[in-house]
């Protein structure tokens, strides 16, 4: 690995009782994994969204560095969904500065914390003279400088959103139409609505694996029937949405992503009108891959998708770099 030459990109993807990280080589416009490692935490590093165990974390990423010989590249990692806020909006054309204080005003009195506390970006997506269209992307300043603090040994280059991480897969396997990605975390899910550009919807919803499984409290049937439920309505709210707001182009796929896509029963359940039958989200398959890279997997599973927003997030920012 010491004479490759190309850019070196490590894809953190912190969750409440795990962390995966995935380290590819973009060479030429050709990718090459070197790595992919799933590593357990026995407590959750998080208060409230900030980062408060900094230790736990930094010993997982170092025993990971330290198999590497301790050569680092580019680290880019992503802010969990439910504690950062997406919108969409037109805008006037202006400059930067301008509108980021427009996003301040104009999200002040919906958001969950005060915009004038906030870590604000956006991006274009079209624009003209007169007009322009963005995401905007706004997180609690306090959430976002636990991130630099803990990561700041690392050579922290991006902080990314969990949306635009498992987009940029669709882009990477060329994928333009619009899809239903679905990220079952251990406590969470994120519903994502978009394509290979746009993000059109995100809904973080208060349960993930622990409650559809009934891994701890939840042992009934019962209970797992009541989340299945509950998931399968909130995706039928995700469909109603984007067909009531973009009637031009349907959602061509319901993509399954994270450890909870492995749930037996989901895919069943959450068929939607149309007949779309959840697929599992492949990270790797589109490239060739050794797969004695890939350490830890979850379940023993081939289809590595617990690596989607690790391996999402090298990919966001190769196609940064191009650009």
């Amino acid at each position: 690995m010491l004479f490759k030459k190309g850019n070196l990109i490590y894809g953190l993807d912190i969750g409440n009782y795990s962390i995966k990280l995935v380290t590819i080589l973009s060479k030429n416009k050709n990718l090459e994994l070197l790595k992919a490692k799933y590593y357990q935490l026995e407590e959750s590093v998080f208060n409230e969204g900030i980062l408060e165990k900094k230790d736990i974390l930094r010993k997982k990423i170092d025993r990971y560095f330290e198999e590497e010989n301790n050569i680092r590249g580019k680290l880019s990692c992503s802010v969990a969904n439910e504690f950062v806020v997406i919108k969409n909006i037109n805008l006037p054309y202006m400059e930067r500065n301008a509108v980021i204080e427009t996003l301040k005003w104009e999200f002040e009195d919906h958001l969950p914390f005060s915009s004038q506390e906030s870590v604000i970006d956006y991006m274009i997506r079209d624009k003209n003279k007169d007009e322009m269209e963005i995401t905007a992307v706004l997180a609690p300043l306090k959430i976002i400088e636990s991130y630099e603090q803990s990561l700041d040994l690392y050579n922290l280059r991006t902080l990314n959103i969990e949306a635009a991480a498992l987009l940029s897969i669709l882009k990477f396997k060329n994928i333009k139409t619009t899809n239903l990605i679905i990220d079952i975390g251990f406590f969470n899910t994120k519903l994502i609505v978009g394509n290979s550009k746009n993000i059109f919807f995100t809904r973080n919803l208060k349960f993930g694996a622990n409650e559809l499984n009934g891994l701890e409290n939840f042992n009934s049937e019962i209970d797992k029937e009541l989340y299945i439920e509950e998931l399968k309505q909130e995706v039928k709210r995700a469909f109603r949405f984007y067909n009531r707001n973009n009637s031009n182009q349907k959602i061509e796929n319901i993509y399954l992503t994270g450890g909870g896509a492995y749930i037996k029963r989901i895919g069943d359940n959450i068929k939607n009108n149309d007949i779309l039958s959840p697929k599992i989200l492949k990270p790797f398959d589109t490239i060739n891959i050794d797969e004695n890279r890939i350490k830890n997997n979850y379940n023993s599973s081939l289809d590595f998708t617990e690596y989607s927003i690790a391996f999402g997030l090298c990919l966001s920012e190769v196609y940064d770099y191009e650009n």
